[in-house]
């Protein structure tokens, strides 16, 4: 009986630890996604407003040194 219990310990500790497993990789895959999302958000925010500004004002935002 003790060892029956032991293995069903044992299983469930593998069952968790394989689920959390799982958790942690979806959030990795997740943090990263939404890190993609926003860099191409900030890029896409930055491209329209540099190229507002030089419409608007008919010089770069470049200063070339």
């Amino acid at each position: 009986m003790d060892n029956e219990i032991m293995r069903t310990e044992n299983s469930s500790e593998e069952i968790y630890t394989s689920i959390r497993s799982f958790v942690i990789t979806a959030q990795n895959k997740v943090y990263a996604a939404v890190n993609s999302a926003m860099v191409i958000a900030y890029w896409g925010s930055a491209s329209r407003y540099t190229r507002l500004v030089v419409r608007m004002t008919g010089r770069s935002m470049v200063k070339i040194f």
